[in-house]
Order: structure tokens, then sequence, then C-alpha cells
């Protein structure tokens, strides 16, 4: 039962929200044929048929939805492993709009998830009580303790995620605003291991700080395809590729690139706060911050749609 009501409480949350399942997809890596709009509109509706299928039928649609859902959230198992181990703080779109960065948490959640569609599997297959024919048989004393497991599963829910809020940006910065302080000065460095004076860099003219890391599936995306992001910014601002990472990995991946970037961009980053890659901020002239800084493909496009009317709506500065 809480495998379904997970599963309708995420497809329904992502009803109408196409686009940004396509987002979720390409952050994950889903391989592209399935980055179909009518994928990212269908996908809720099947999250939703499963959750409602597991604890009405029974026979073998029982069987076969088990399977299905056994095969769905091992994927989800999959590419939120595969991110969480690579160090991608990517939105993770379980659930539509609520935005949930990759943690461990969400590794464990999608564990259990996967255990209770195996055994929901495994249970169909050997032609147990179907979740009806089970329900029928409930007497008071067994609702009651359902309602108690269901009491502290949501308790243990809600302690996890507190944790995990609590340890996304130092304490006192949640609600800190960035746009109109200066950046730090901070050195990076070349792929010839030159150091680059931040400051230095950003004292001629305004630049959008584009962040990327080496195996980050949404920063290949952008990368390999950057006209987009070069149509929208404003012409007079110029674009600086930032790497936070392995030097070598992101010299394989992008050999045409190595020599352009910057690299050490940790530091910044976790200045910037930024919570996802690929990660942009527009800065002025003298480094002052123009617009808080954002995460993922579709806000960096928008924040370089904007550029030109926040550069000539530039905030006074202040330290940071």
């Amino acid at each position: 039962m809480v495998l379904a009501a997970v599963l309708v409480a995420a497809g329904i949350s992502k009803v109408g929200r196409s686009r940004g399942v396509l987002d979720t997809f390409e952050n994950f890596g889903v391989p592209f044929f399935l980055r179909r709009r009518i994928v990212a509109i269908l996908f809720p509706v099947l999250e939703i048929a499963l959750g409602v299928l597991l604890v009405t039928m029974t026979g073998a649609i029982w069987v076969l939805t088990g399977w299905v859902s056994a095969a769905v959230t091992a994927a989800f198992l999959f590419v939120t492993t595969r991110a969480f181990s690579r160090g991608e703080r990517i939105d993770c779109g379980c659930f539509g709009a609520h935005r949930t960065p990759i943690s461990i948490s969400i590794v464990v959640r999608n564990s259990l998830l996967f255990l209770a569609a195996a055994g929901t599997t495994v249970m169909a297959s050997a032609g147990l009580d179907s979740v009806p024919a089970t329900l029928a048989d409930f007497d008071t004393h067994d609702w009651t303790w359902s309602a108690a497991a269901l009491f502290l599963a949501g308790i243990t829910a809600a302690f996890f995620s507190s944790l995990r809020g609590s340890s996304d940006v130092a304490p006192g910065m949640q609600n800190r605003a960035l746009t109109g302080t200066v950046l730090p000065d901070l050195y990076l460095s070349t792929i010839g291991q030159e150091p680059v004076r931040l400051h230095d860099m950003l004292k001629e003219r305004p630049r959008l700080l584009l962040l990327v890391r080496p195996g980050c599936p949404s920063c290949d995306v952008l990368l390999h395809d950057p006209r987009p992001l070069h149509d929208a910014l404003d012409p007079t601002i110029e674009l600086v590729l930032i790497v936070s990472g392995a030097e070598d990995a992101f010299r394989t991946a992008h050999p045409e690139l190595a020599e352009v970037a910057l690299f050490g961009g940790w530091p910044l980053a976790e200045h910037l706060r930024v919570s996802a890659f690929p990660g942009a901020v527009l800065v002025g002239a003298g480094g002052s911050i123009l617009a808080e800084p954002v995460a993922g493909r579709p806000a960096i496009l928008d924040l370089s749609a904007r550029s030109s009317s926040l550069l000539h709506r530039r905030p006074r500065t202040r330290n940071s």
C-alpha cells in the first residue's frame, strides 16, 4: 500500500509538468529516445495507473503490475544511485515542483521502494493473497497496527527530510540573497595549471560564469550544443566556463573546450550555493552578482534571455 501511495502521489505531482519531466530525464542522462514530450506526458499516467492497479487487481494483472513496478523502481534506484555516486546534486524530480536534491536519503528511499515492488512481484507470482483479499480479512487490530506503521513511516520521512534540508547550506545562509554582493577573491587555474585570479578576470566586462562538472549528463548536453545559450546571451557579456572536478575527465569528454575552461571551481560553487550542475551566475564588471545563481539548463537559458535587462538594471553593490 505504501508503494502504491508513493506512485500515485508522484504521478499526480507530475501531471501537467511535462517540461519538468523532460528536464529530469535530461539531468539523469535517460536515453535520448525516451526524451520525448509524449513520454513525459504519459509517464505520470503510468505511475498513477501502477499505484491504483497494485491495490485493486488480482491474478495475472496483479503479477504484470508487480513486474512493471519493479522495473520502474529499479530505474529510479539506478539513476539516483549513479547521480549520488558522481556527486551530482541535481533535483530528483520525484514529486513534480517539489525540489529535492539527490542525497543518501533519496537513495535509501528508492531502495526501499524497489524492495517493496520486488516483494509484491514475488507475492503475486507465488499466488499469495492480493491487496484487496488481504484488506478484506483485516480486523480492528490489523487496521490499528497499519495506521501506526504509516504514522511512524511519515515521522521517519519528515526526520530525514529535515536532515537533508539543514545540510544543504550553511546555518544562517538559507535565506540570504546573493544579488548585489561581490564574489570572493578566489583563484582558478587553466588546464596548464596557470593561476587565474577571479577578481582580475572580472574587472573589464560583465560575464556569465557557467559552472559544470565532468560526468554530468545535463552539462554535456549544454556543452555539446551551446548555440541556444549564446543566442540568448547579451552580446556584451562574455561566457566563462568553470569546471568543478577532475581536469583529465573533462579534457577527455570535451577536448575542444579544455584549453578555454578554468578549473578549481568547487569553492565558487559552494559560495554560490549552486544545488545542481550545470549552474550559472551573471556577474557585472567588478564582480558584483547581478542575479541569484541558478542551476539546470532551462534556468540557465532563462537567465541568459534576461541578461540584457539585468545588465542595465544593475543593483547597488554591497559587501558579501
